[in-house]
């Protein structure tokens, strides 16, 4: 069922982190291989879901210290406020609209999650008021029957339904969507962790929003006239850590 593919895993899931490189190079490695490779293929389906639903906090931890060298638990990606954007690889950069309005996205960080095993989370530095736009989910943009095969495959931990029925987004780390891409195009929607079963409070929400025509920018990138964005739904002071729920569906499937 669809509803499955609406719904997110936090960081910790993910399996692979490369050095920053050049766009050209990230291309490259894109025509090599299948950015969904087989490399964890051989672990039994149950094995998968307990890895995801874990995580990896050294591996996390690793990542974090690559950032700057700083000491685990500090600021080391700084993703600065933007309200521009690059519309398809080319680069072509253009004004940051949302529907009928222009927008800033604000100053947010990745470091550790204050959520036990939650891998890097996504802080605010800023204080943010309720109803501003936080960041973008972004990705590789997949048709429904690609997003179904990685669900059967057991690599359905970050894609999530753009709202209309042939397409999805699939937020992994991986060649050509490695952390600093997220990064520079403030699309790190994928990097958000739910607060189920923690004391932590959900703050923010997924939002699915219509546009004018966008292409994603890597290369064959697809143009949608849809994309998601996350909201804030209450007041969030600076320094927190945002926080959105996967939804019943994926509480079910991973976190029972």
């Amino acid at each position: 069922m669809m509803a499955a593919l609406q719904v997110e895993l936090p960081f910790q899931v993910r399996k692979r982190i490369l050095p920053p490189r050049h766009a050209a190079t990230k291309a490259a490695a894109c025509k090599r291989s299948r950015p969904d490779d087989n490399a964890h293929a051989s672990h039994p389906p149950a094995e998968r879901q307990r890895r995801q639903r874990d995580g990896d906090l050294a591996d996390s931890l690793a990542v974090v210290r690559r950032g700057t060298g700083a000491s685990a638990g500090r600021v080391e990606w700084m993703i600065p406020a933007s309200s521009s954007e690059q519309h398809s690889f080319q680069g072509q950069q253009r004004p940051r609209w949302i529907g009928q309005r222009a927008v800033t996205l604000p100053d947010l960080e990745l470091r550790v999650s204050s959520i036990p095993h939650g891998g890097l989370g996504v802080f605010t530095k800023v204080p943010i008021k309720k109803g501003t736009w936080l960041t973008e989910y972004g990705g590789e943009v997949i048709d429904v029957e690609e997003a179904r095969r990685r669900r059967h495959d057991g690599e359905d931990t970050h894609i999530r339904s753009c709202g209309y029925m042939d397409i999805c987004l699939d937020a992994r780390v991986r060649e050509c969507w490695d952390v600093d891409f997220y990064v520079e195009h403030h699309m790190i929607g994928g990097f958000f962790n739910d607060a189920h079963g923690s004391p932590l409070e959900t703050n923010s929400q997924y939002v699915t929003v219509d546009c004018t025509g966008y292409q994603h920018p890597y290369e064959e990138g697809r143009w949608v006239s849809k994309r998601v964005y996350l909201r804030a739904t209450q007041d969030i002071p600076a320094g927190g850590e945002l926080l959105a729920s996967y939804g019943t569906t994926y509480h079910g499937l991973h976190f029972n």
